[in-house]
């Protein structure tokens, strides 16, 4: 199993604070089948600018260490990156905030109670560059759980998104838990990939 959203890394974001919590982290994935952790922390200009060279750096050392402790568990760069005007700027200057640094997929995180105008066709326009936008946990977005057809037109578009696994148990509130059940209901699938939700 691939976790694609994690933030695994310490000292980043609000994540992990020491190595030794990112390795325990990793030893309860390797426990619940995962084998593959993108890591992900948050980059949002002015509050985390974090660049991937010093996320590659840190995923080396998590690596190194998860080898040393004999934790089957792989660590991919990535970042979970907020969607603001410039954000094609940030993912051209730098590929490293695109999963594993192909500059094809990357995680796109939205507001969590309000919506910008247009959002769609911004993060749309980006696939026209060869780049994929991935939403993150919209199951947490207000406006998503008040719109709830418009991630399914969304994925139909070409873009997708990434629902958290608390969510779908009930651990963020039953209405979260009813709209993710309703995104898995609908199926949708993409050319080429299993499944989108």
């Amino acid at each position: 199993m691939i976790d694609l959203h994690c933030h695994i890394l310490h000292g980043f974001d609000d994540g992990p604070k020491t190595l030794d919590e990112s390795v325990a982290m990793c030893r309860i994935a390797e426990a619940d089948g995962i084998a593959t952790i993108v890591a992900t922390p948050h980059f949002k200009p002015g509050k985390f600018e974090h660049a991937g060279g010093d996320i590659v750096q840190s995923v080396s050392a998590l690596n190194e260490e998860l080898r040393r402790k004999m934790i089957k568990v792989k660590i991919l760069p990535g970042a979970d990156v907020s969607v603001t005007p410039e954000l094609a700027d940030h993912l051209t200057k730098d590929p490293f905030l695109s999963i594993n640094g192909t500059g094809r997929y990357f995680l796109a995180e939205l507001p969590h109670e309000t919506m910008p105008a247009k959002w769609d066709q911004f993060l749309l326009a980006l696939r026209q560059k060869g780049v994929v936008p991935i939403i993150t946990h919209p199951e947490r977005n207000r406006w998503f759980l008040n719109h709830p057809e418009a991630l399914v037109s969304f994925v139909l578009a070409g873009g997708l998104v990434q629902i958290t696994a608390m969510s779908v148990t009930g651990g963020v509130g039953a209405e979260v838990r009813e709209y993710c059940r309703f995104l898995l209901r609908r199926n949708l699938r993409l050319p080429g990939l299993a499944y989108a939700v």
